[in-house]
């Protein structure tokens, strides 16, 4: 169940964005681009940032934490560091860090957030359209590598400040690489 409902948000994460997250193959049947191992290649990387994240030790008006990255399928691909600050009310300055395998890719976004009116201390958040990728903070197959994502998905703020909870997925195009 659980597997289907995160194929049906993946799904939804496409239609949104109007970007096909992976390839498909002869027959019909979606191919996953694995980030570990095309990141010279692929132009276009799809994640899944979810978890349970403590805050650490960052500046007073930043919100750092880390939680697991997985692949669409369901995969444990590495970590994600969120590092966010309130620039509005519904709004703030994300810098994210995606650890993968091969190396870490970094963007920045203006995230939106609004209330969920059926469950208090819940929020549907997006990236505005100017994301983009750090190419100097990126570091192994990423060092260098430019481009811009999407990202929608869910946070249960109930617990913030010091916890947090996303299921967010992330659409990330890479610029081809000179």
């Amino acid at each position: 169940m659980r597997l289907a409902v995160r194929h049906l948000l993946a799904v939804a994460v496409v239609a949104i964005t109007g970007i096909v997250a992976w390839p498909i193959a002869s027959g019909g049947q979606p191919v996953p681009v694995a980030p570990s191992t095309a990141a010279s290649s692929a132009r276009v990387l799809a994640v899944n940032v979810r978890g349970t994240g403590q805050r650490v030790a960052s500046a007073p008006d930043r919100f750092v934490r880390t939680v697991d990255l997985f692949s669409m399928t369901g995969e444990i691909l590495g970590s994600a560091t969120r590092d966010f600050a309130f620039t509005g009310p519904n709004s703030g300055d994300d810098v994210m860090t995606f650890h993968f395998r091969d190396g870490d890719l970094v963007s920045r976004s203006v995230l939106i957030f609004s209330a969920a009116s059926s469950d208090p201390g819940f929020f549907f958040v997006r990236t505005q359209s100017q994301s983009k990728i750090l190419p100097e903070r990126g570091t192994g197959a990423y060092a260098g590598r430019t481009g811009r994502l999407r990202m929608s998905g869910w946070h249960d703020g109930r617990a913030f400040p010091e916890q947090a909870v996303f299921d967010d997925f992330f659409v990330i195009q890479l610029d081809p690489e000179a």
